[in-house]
């Protein structure tokens, strides 16, 4: 086997050696930059989809969104927000101000109580919960926010009365078809769900049925709930009368010896009852539980030990007891035993 290489001389094999060594940087030195052009022309690319993305959702939003008019959503959100940034509750706050994360997603409307259309249930209530915990969001949100605390035949009824809505029923007939803000559904379900004998029968349960049976401070918050409620005013007599009848009696038969009670304001006059309430429930000496001693059993000395007398005879209580098997015994002469062995039937019984 010839080597050519081998036959010449060193310095040329030297210069061989670099010359394939400098190939082989050169190709590595080509490999690299065609991996930093293709990482280069990825991200590129999907930077690109991501501005096709934001330019479809802004192209479909605005299709179905009126461009001019009060009901636009350049007219509910404002002017065009900077690059990269979302429409969101951040609008319009100062860099470096941002809304918590448990408020930015409207956890608090998953602890609401649903509204299912009854007769008993406050639609008002109802429309000041949701409008406290959506406060932080935009305005243009707050129709479908609204359905999300409805029930499922509530919002049946919503989806399916917004199918019969068409575009440009408004005076300036830009609106779109459906619903179109929050204030024309919350117009329809007082319409659809009001009930006339409802304040009738939330004044019903103010006077005779709302008692204090927790805390007073939970008994003054139901109050002013529902007496919120009611179109009519409350006046300030009117509503210490109504606390005080039914209150702790207590902390009411307290308050009716202060005479202060029946001059100052409702206010002043809740602040002074929880103040006797909590001095009244404080005071209060509860009894300590005593675990009982434990009682000794003493046997009864008319009960006699059992005393073996013989084989077959035994003694207790002051009665003999003869065993069946004693020889002489005819009492089961005439008793058939079961059909099983002898020793099985002695051991059961």
């Amino acid at each position: 086997m010839s080597d050519h290489g081998a036959d010449a001389p060193p310095e040329m094999q030297t210069q061989k050696i670099q010359e394939g060594f400098q190939i082989m940087q050169e190709q590595f030195a080509q490999m690299m930059q065609m991996m930093q052009d293709s990482k280069m022309e990825t991200a590129a690319a999907i930077q690109g989809l991501s501005d096709e993305q934001v330019i479809l959702r802004d192209e479909v939003s605005a299709a179905n969104t009126p461009t001019k008019g009060k009901y636009s959503l350049s007219a509910k959100i404002g002017q065009q927000l900077p690059p990269g940034r979302r429409t969101s509750q951040f609008y319009k706050q100062p860099e470096g101000s941002r809304v918590p994360k448990l408020l930015q997603n409207a956890d608090g409307l998953k602890d609401m109580t649903k509204y299912g259309g009854k007769p008993n249930e406050a639609l008002n209530e109802h429309f000041d919960n949701f409008e406290y915990h959506v406060r932080l969001h935009e305005p243009v949100y707050w129709c479908d926010l609204l359905q999300l605390t409805m029930s499922k035949t509530v919002q049946s009824a919503i989806s399916n009365h917004a199918k019969t809505l068409k575009a440009g029923r408004n005076q300036a007939q830009d609106c779109p078809p459906g619903w179109y803000d929050y204030d024309e559904l919350k117009a329809w379900l007082k319409d659809k769900y009001h009930r006339d004998q409802y304040e009738m029968e939330l004044l019903s349960r103010i006077f005779f049925s709302y008692t204090q049976t927790g805390t007073l401070d939970a008994y003054l918050t139901l109050i002013d709930t529902k007496m919120d409620l009611v179109a009519d005013d409350f006046s300030d007599t009117l509503k210490k009368m109504l606390v005080l009848a039914k209150m702790d009696p207590s902390t009411s038969r307290a308050m009716s010896r202060i005479p202060a009670t029946y001059v100052q304001s409702y206010s002043d006059f809740c602040k002074r009852a929880l103040l006797e309430y909590d001095t009244l429930k404080t005071s209060v000496k509860t009894q300590k539980y005593v675990k009982p001693p434990h009682k000794r059993v003493v046997a009864d000395q008319a009960i006699a030990v059992f005393e073996l007398v013989d084989l077959h005879t035994s003694k207790q209580g002051g009665k003999t007891f003869d065993s069946p098997w004693k020889p002489g015994n005819k009492r089961y002469e005439n008793s058939t035993p079961p059909a099983i062995g002898a020793n099985q039937w002695i051991m059961q019984c």
